[in-house]
């Protein structure tokens, strides 16, 4: 028998649940990453890759008005991750 993998249909309520506490786990974790990396002092760039726009507010909120945080856009960056390839 052939591996199979079961997925939920993204239309369906338990899809859609899963995917709101992926979301709220990550940007958790987004959260305490810079708010550590802010109470340890370091300096922190702004490369301008918005790829999630709530992503994106939650670190603009925690970084404003820290004085070592810069901007230098990289605009044609694109910093995602890439899929892994689908090996057997």
């Amino acid at each position: 028998m052939d591996k199979m993998r079961l997925r939920a249909d993204p239309e369906s309520l338990a899809r859609r649940v899963l995917t709101r506490i992926e979301t709220s786990v990550d940007q958790n974790f987004n959260g305490a990453w810079i708010n550590t990396q802010i109470n340890s002092g370091k300096r922190i760039v702004d490369i301008g890759v918005d790829l999630d726009p709530s992503f994106y507010r939650l670190e603009r909120n925690a970084v404003d008005g820290y004085p070592r945080y810069s901007q230098d856009l990289q605009l044609n960056s694109d910093l995602r991750v890439l899929e892994p390839l689908d090996r057997p």
